[in-house]
């Protein structure tokens, strides 16, 4: 990112969870004169800039592997996508797209796959093996009668994410299609390149609700009723074959004749699926009207679907000029099943009554949103938009009620209710990102709501037709661009852009954020919310800096609150946090007993409705500190003796090797204990330090730095044991369809745990380590300052052994007086050394010491050095005579505990 934000500017980005891939970069915008006029100019700078930065877009790729797909230019927004190769094969979903304006460089886009690589294949499936495979997959597992299967195609490079544990993997395939019947669906198939076994299949029929009638409901059966014009049928007049206009005029020769209708035309061909088309004859007379009208269902139901899907086409034709919208589109009504509709991409397909529910080709909401799919489909910009089924169904749900004046979709559609059959703005709510995440149709209604509030919000401001105008143009423009639905907020804010610097805000600015904040779809990311904790005169505080996208004219603000307890206290209190300078908030933690570990977060309340809570961490969502002065026993480095399997580090960090490993060292002077890139499928990694001596400490702790990504331990372990107890392990779902919470540290966090009760006879010894399953890994550990303390006295123990400053001046052991130390454990004088006669050549000098170093030994040698007294220490009072100095200092050295370095600790 670092590099990226040198070469254009400030950015703004958001990331995908399962590739760690930048999803979205919102940009300050990078001159890029002559693009907007120049496509060969816009593909020029868009591959210069692909280059210089694919290690971020695309990790693991080269240049080779992206061949530009389009190249468009809309609403003064040039798009430059690229579709993704690995080895000359499509990498199927895998894209990344520069969006230029006012010749700058203002969005990137990166959908690309991370790593690719598929094993060259020994052998080929032929086409009939696969054509067996697929058809075989789907008449065991698929209901209904199929119909046709398609060519084989590929081969492919086929990514597949497991949705439960995230898992990412790739597959060199081929594809097929199939339809079936009864009930209706159509899959496309794919099957490994070299064996033909089926890998994957998806079903690409898009399920959905909605109305259609021409003289009869205007949105269902027991509503009020249009009579609208038959726009573009084709009809036979006095025997002659006509085409009404757009408003349904034709000619005729005579003053009387009769007009023999179909419900078929120019843009849309209407197919009764339980029999022959409908037809009808009426008279007509010059300057007169004939009008259609039928009360069969099946008749009805053609001539609503016709109208409907009429009006709709002609809607989205003010905002768009994708060639399919002037191809007939197919509209199959009558269908025998049940409470469904569906869109294949191109056609529209409604039910019949049945089941407690209304004919779907009769409700006119329902064909205004499977059109909706379909348009999606037809209008995503290659390598640079991606279809997502969730923002098709709010997208869609939107474009129905825009057309309805009514968030509340589908009235009708259960006989008997006009109640909806759901509403995306409903009272005293609203549908949230991440919260509301699920069920595809519940989960439209999170962008479905926020582009309802958006038209809510312009309409006010530019009055009801221009406000809706304007969003309906939102609407069609950020799905043609969008890859699911937290992006739709960055190009919503891309389309409204007047001046190609999406950092000074746009003019509508403020009203997006004040119709996607309360929809999650707001987030300032972790980079731009940082907290930490200092200690000062007035006791631990804790600070919330904030850099966040603002807009000039509406910046937003926020309003922190810091939650705080003792660990283990179900229990919370809270404080808001107060404004210091430069963006950071601040607040005081209160003070608690020596030894208490308090925890703490954040709660970030954004004035457009968004909320955020740091630590963000679902599984570990409390900072932690210790309370107390903590003595050293021993830190755990590169000094340490360690048994390993050769998948950690213990010393200088090197680098960032995986997407979810820190993005900095802890610091530059600590060794740091990690696993390089990502820790390894189907293995147990484990490192073993060597044991500490605890001494007589009875309040015993390991502390450290840490930065921990490992998947749900469902799956994925990652533990720490003392003397080879279990200490630690993180969360695991109990259900594997559940197993989704995976433990990442999006930044360092202190952790404190008490390892008093785990001390063995040598002391303790740590254990890091992971165990793994064959399918997601994260960057696994990476520790700093890992150190095993124990809890310094609070009041001055005299004779401990410990130096309590600054009560205490010494602590020899004892509590005597005249030893160099005091019985109240100050410094004193050292006793007088008794002075022995020498012998020979030995000279003594007026310190006490023979020439030798040693002290009136009369020729034996301790070895002691200079200025050093006879247990080997300055100044601990051993106070032995001469001739007792070997034995005693070597029982004095025995006897005292080690010196251990004393730190005051509050993380």
């Amino acid at each position: 990112m670092a590099h990226l934000q040198a070469d254009v500017g400030r950015t703004f980005a958001s990331w995908d969870a399962a590739t760690n891939v930048p999803h979205r970069l919102m940009l300050e915008g990078m001159p890029a004169p002559g693009v907007i006029g120049s496509a060969a100019e816009a593909e020029r700078v868009a591959i210069d800039v692909l280059a210089r930065h694919l290690d971020l877009l695309a990790p693991g790729a080269a240049l080779d592997d992206f061949t530009v797909v389009a190249n468009d230019v809309s609403e003064g927004i040039r798009s430059v996508g690229f579709a993704q190769h690995h080895r000359g094969m499509p990498v199927l979903g895998g894209q990344i797209s520069l969006r230029f304006k006012h010749d700058r460089l203002v969005m990137i886009g990166s959908e690309a796959f991370p790593n690719v690589s598929v094993p060259s294949r020994s052998s080929t499936a032929s086409d009939d093996t696969i054509d067996r495979a697929a058809q075989g997959w789907l008449d065991r597992d698929v209901d209904g009668t199929r119909t046709a299967t398609g060519s084989v195609e590929g081969p492919f490079v086929l990514p597949i994410v497991d949705e439960a544990s995230g898992a990412l993997r790739y597959v060199e395939v081929f594809r097929t299609t199939a339809t079936m019947e009864r009930p209706a669906s159509a899959w496309t198939i794919y099957l490994d390149a070299a064996t033909g076994a089926p890998v994957a299949r998806r079903q690409t029929l898009l399920f959905g609700t909605g109305q259609l009638l021409f003289d009869v409901p205007l949105r269902n059966p027991t509503g009020p009723r249009l009579t609208a014009p038959a726009d573009q049928v084709f009809a036979e007049a006095a025997g002659n074959a006509v085409t009404t206009t757009d408003f349904g005029f034709f000619n005729f020769p005579g003053a009387n004749s009769v007009v023999a209708a179909t419900i078929d035309g120019v843009f849309a061909s209407v197919t009764n699926e339980a029999g022959p088309e409908a037809t009808t004859e009426l008279p007509i007379a010059d300057g007169g009207t004939a009008v259609w009208q039928d009360d069969d269902e099946e008749v009805e139901a053609q001539l609503a679907a016709y109208v409907h899907t009429m009006r709709v086409k002609d809607f989205v034709r003010t905002l768009s000029d994708v060639d399919w919208l002037d191809d007939p589109i197919p509209v199959n009504v009558n269908i025998d099943d049940s409470c469904n509709a569906f869109s294949d991409g191109n056609s529209i397909n409604f039910f019949l009554r049945g089941s407690g529910c209304e004919n779907t080709a009769l409700l006119s909401d329902v064909v205004y949103h499977e059109f909706g799919h379909s348009i999606h489909s037809q209008s995503v910009i290659p390598g640079v938009g991606q279809f997502n089924v969730s923002l098709s169904e709010g997208i869609s749900d939107y474009l129905s009620a825009t057309l309805t004046e009514d968030s509340g979709l589908a009235r009708g559609f259960f006989l008997g209710s006009d109640e909806p059959l759901r509403d995306f703005d409903p009272v005293g709510s609203e549908f949230r990102w991440p919260e509301d995440r699920g069920e595809v149709h519940d989960e439209g209604r999170i962008i479905g709501g926020a582009l309802w509030d958006l038209r809510k919000i312009m309409q006010a401001k530019l009055g009801e037709v221009a406000g809706r105008q304007y969003t309906d143009r939102v609407w069609y423009e950020t799905t043609r661009r969008a890859v699911d639905i937290p992006s739709m907020y960055p190009e919503a804010l891309l389309l409204d852009d007047d001046d190609g610097n999406l950092a000074n805000g746009t003019p509508n600015a403020c009203e997006i954020n004040a119709a996607y904040g309360p929809h999650g779809l707001f987030n300032a990311g972790p980079e731009n919310e940082v907290v930490d904790l200092v200690q000062t005169s007035a006791g631990p505080r804790v600070n919330l800096s904030l850099s966040i996208p603002n807009v000039p004219d509406c910046p937003v603000t926020a309003s922190p609150t810091m939650r705080w307890r003792e660990r283990g206290d179900p229990n919370s209190s809270e404080v808001a946090m107060s404004f210091a300078e430069d963006g950071v908030f601040t607040a005081l933690l209160p003070e608690f007993p020596a030894g208490t570990v308090v925890e703490y977060q954040v709660d970030v309340n954004y004035d457009n409705g968004a909320v955020r809570t740091l630590p963000d961490n679902f599984v570990d969502p409390w900072y932690q500190t210790f309370y107390g002065e903590v003595v050293e026993l021993g830190c755990l480095d590169a000094t340490i003796g360690r048994t390993t399997d050769n998948t950690f580090v213990v010393g200088a960090w090197l680098g960032e090797e995986s997407g979810s490993d820190p993005t900095a060292p802890f610091d530059d002077l600590s060794d740091h204990i990690y696993q390089p890139g990502d820790y390894s499928p189907l293995s147990t990694d484990e490192i073993t330090f060597d044991a500490i001596d605890t001494g007589a400490f009875t309040n015993v702790r390991l502390q450290m730095q840490r930065w921990l990504a490992v998947e749900d331990g469902f799956y994925d372990q990652a533990f720490i044991r003392i003397n080879d107890d279990p200490l630690w392990e993180n969360f695991a779902a109990d259900d594997g369809a559940l197993a989704s919470f995976h433990h990442v540290d999006r930044e360092w966090r202190f952790v404190d745990f008490d390892i008093t009760d785990f001390i063995g006879p040598d002391g303790v010894s740590v254990t890091f380590g992971t165990r793994s399953d064959g399918g997601l890994e994260f960057g696994g550990w990476t520790v700093a300052n890992a150190c095993i303390v124990a809890l310094a006295n609070e009041v001055a123990t005299c004779g401990d052994g410990i130096v309590d400053a600054p009560v205490e001046t010494c602590d020899d052991g004892n509590t005597n007086d005249g030893d160099g130390c005091s019985a109240t454990c100050q410094s004193e004088p050292a006793p007088p050394i008794p002075e022995e006669p020498t012998t020979g050549a030995e000279t003594e000098d007026d310190s006490g010491f023979d020439d030798s170093g040693d002290v009136g030994t009369g020729g034996a040698t301790d070895g002691d050095a200079p200025g050093l007294d006879g247990d080997g220490l300055i100044n601990r009072g051993c106070g032995c005579t001469s001739d007792q100095a070997p034995a005693a200092a070597w029982l004095m050295l025995l006897s005292l505990p080690a010196i251990r370095r004393r730190r005051r600790v509050v993380r």
